[in-house]
């Protein structure tokens, strides 16, 4: 389970579109003043603006002002401490994109060690980056991030404290020597470039609907997008064009789950990885399962050859249309 603040996972309408998450201040009560004082959970309502603007979406809190517009006490004590609060890691959600699918950056999510957190990218610049721990792990004092392809090149906190990092085969491993803060340890990461992604790769696939061709998942745009002609299993193709070193393939799916659950996911559920010299002939690789989360999701395959091809071997509905924004190979980790 992601925690209860982690409500915009994904959206019925994907991207672009005008996207709004409103919620109320307080935790019980009307939506307009009751005439009672209500409790404001911290954690709840810190975790609900950080998961939007890791998600891009844009954030309308109610609050209950009696006449006036003077709010109850518990509201304004949390008004006044979110002020004070938020001033300290505000680059890091002013300005900012969400991380991971539509315009790009680190994936967030599951950090590991029962840790959950964001990524938010700065806008027009992808080599300053931020992850969020809103929830901090259980056990040790790292986080893991899929780094995307990215080169970092520098963490600080910007709270405050000592960080140390190292990155290797896909992940940034970031371990805090100053503790975790109780509702968001902001972490900022400057990067020299994104390396290792490969070019002029073309796609087939066996099936796709109209309007929506293999091409769409090698254009480099995410206004555009493939999908599959039917059910599944249905296969993609990756031509490199000659044999080449593949570390890694990334898929970002379309956002089209409005929840999580296996029922309403369009998301792949079984894949398999298969590769070939010539097109015809096959050796299945790898198989696996994808997690039924957001965000470009990453299957290391570790191999060279000329085609890569995706076997989508179920979803985790199976009432649902499979569509895919973007796939991309890289040639190595950063």
């Amino acid at each position: 389970m992601t925690p209860a603040y982690d409500m915009p996972q994904a959206y019925f309408t994907a991207q672009p579109r005008l996207t709004e998450a409103d919620y109320k201040l307080p935790d019980t009560g009307p939506w307009w003043y009751g005439g009672s004082n209500p409790g404001v959970n911290k954690a709840l309502n810190i975790g609900r603006y950080i998961a939007n603007a890791g998600n891009s979406v844009k954030s309308l809190m109610d609050e209950a002002p009696q006449v006036n517009g003077k709010f109850p006490s518990n509201q304004a004590d949390f008004n006044n401490f979110f002020n004070g609060y938020i001033s300290k890691i505000w680059d890091s959600v002013h300005g900012v994109e969400g991380g991971g699918y539509m315009y790009g950056g680190m994936t967030g999510g599951n950090f590991g060690s029962g840790a959950y957190g964001y990524t938010t990218i700065t806008k027009n610049n992808d080599k300053v980056q931020y992850v969020h721990v809103v929830t901090k792990p259980s056990s040790g004092n790292s986080v893991k991030v899929r780094d995307g392809g990215y080169h970092v090149t520098g963490v600080t906190n910007l709270r405050g404290g000592s960080v140390s990092f190292s990155q290797g085969k896909g992940f940034l491993t970031i371990t805090s020597g100053a503790g975790w803060d109780p509702f968001d340890t902001v972490f900022k990461v400057t990067m020299s470039g994104r390396v290792g992604i490969q070019s002029g790769v073309s796609a087939a696939a066996s099936a796709s609907a109209s309007g929506h061709g293999a091409g769409n998942l090698v254009d480099h745009s995410y206004l555009n997008f493939w999908q599959s002609g039917g059910s599944v299993p249905v296969n993609i193709t990756l031509d490199q064009g000659s044999a080449k070193n593949v570390a890694y393939l990334a898929i970002n799916q379309r956002e089209d789950s409005v929840t999580q659950t296996a029922s309403s996911s369009r998301r792949i559920h079984g894949y398999t990885i298969q590769t070939s010299s010539n097109g015809t002939s096959w050796t299945t690789l790898k198989s696996g399962n994808l997690p039924n989360a957001r965000g470009a999701q990453y299957i290391d395959v570790g191999a060279s050859a000329r085609f890569i091809r995706l076997v989508v071997n179920s979803m985790y509905s199976s009432s649902k249309t499979l569509r895919i924004d973007e796939l991309w190979l890289a040639n190595s980790y950063a």
